[in-house]
């Protein structure tokens, strides 16, 4: 329909209560310099409306035809809201280091981090509750994750549950981690224990005169320790579901924690197939106990 010489929508929306803009808008090509100030005008008198909002504005009195895209085209086009929106800049990722790659034992090249605090019961029933963290070792070649519960944040705990991992688990070669004071304390004890007679009695002497190669993390270097980082995601998402806001015993956080690392150890480390003929996924679990789970 026509009137004032413009071409408007037509519709069935006469008799509603509605402005006459609002029920027949006037019809403008995108393509028109015209249309292009007048999106332009609505898109800064409107705070700088996004795409969605300016549409269902303009909509109220005008239809052009291709507005989205002509919508887009000047937002795009607007200062104010390019140098609000900035692209970010995507970082290239480096080569995989040899020790992400080559093929070793289970736990032969290990990374370790804590997570924490969480919260235990006290022995007591008036106590305080107790502070402990866990030791998170996970296995560069296989993905596997080994927790330990330790309950302070000290050198000498640490080396005993690195002991305890080492038992289980066997000698690894090289050990990476950041550098937390613990950490660093714990590789100078390594470092004097290797030397000690009662050492190379305990531990086979082929790794006893070689100890285990401890590599720290370059200071304040965000972008390390990927691999460990996202398993104490794992392990977390795993943990709050099942405790939430209970606090457990020593005992009970124990048992749990190796069934969360029964969980990680059962993930695939390869993408998963909708073909019913094809294999059983691989999981870190059969390197380690030679079964499924």
């Amino acid at each position: 329909m026509a009137q004032d010489q413009l071409i408007r929508i037509g519709g069935r929306l006469r008799q509603a209560h509605l402005p006459f803009d609002s029920k027949h808008q006037i019809l403008l090509p995108s393509t028109h310099a015209f249309s292009s100030l007048l999106v332009r005008h609505y898109h800064e008198k409107h705070l700088h409306a996004a795409p969605q909002l300016l549409l269902t504005i303009l909509r109220l009195r005008y239809w052009i035809t291709g507005a989205r895209n002509l919508a887009k085209r000047i937002i795009h086009k607007c200062i104010a809201c390019f140098r609000a929106r900035p692209r970010l800049v995507e970082q290239f990722m480096a080569e995989l280091p040899a020790s992400r790659i080559t093929e070793a034992r289970p736990f032969s090249v290990t990374g370790v981090d804590y997570w924490g605090p969480i919260m235990l019961k006290p022995c007591h029933r008036r106590a305080a509750p107790r502070k402990a963290y866990v030791a998170v070792f996970v296995c560069f070649t296989t993905k596997a994750v080994h927790l330990e519960l330790v309950p302070e944040l000290t050198t000498s705990k640490f080396m005993q549950a690195l002991r305890r991992f080492v038992s289980r688990r066997g000698l690894c070669a090289d050990l990476y981690s950041d550098n937390g004071r613990n950490f660093v304390g714990a590789a100078n004890e390594l470092r004097q224990l290797v030397h000690t007679a009662e050492c190379q009695q305990t531990i086979a002497h082929e790794c006893a005169s070689n100890g285990i190669r401890w590599h720290f993390n370059p200071p304040k270097a965000s972008h390390f320790g990927g691999l460990w980082e996202a398993s104490i995601y794992s392990a977390q998402k795993h943990f709050v579901r099942v405790v939430g806001n209970h606090t457990l015993a020593y005992d009970e956080m124990e048992t749990l924690l190796s069934q969360i690392e029964c969980c990680l150890n059962s993930r695939p480390i390869v993408p998963l197939s909708d073909d019913p003929t094809d294999f059983e996924p691989l999981t870190p679990g059969p390197g380690l106990n030679g079964c499924r789970t």
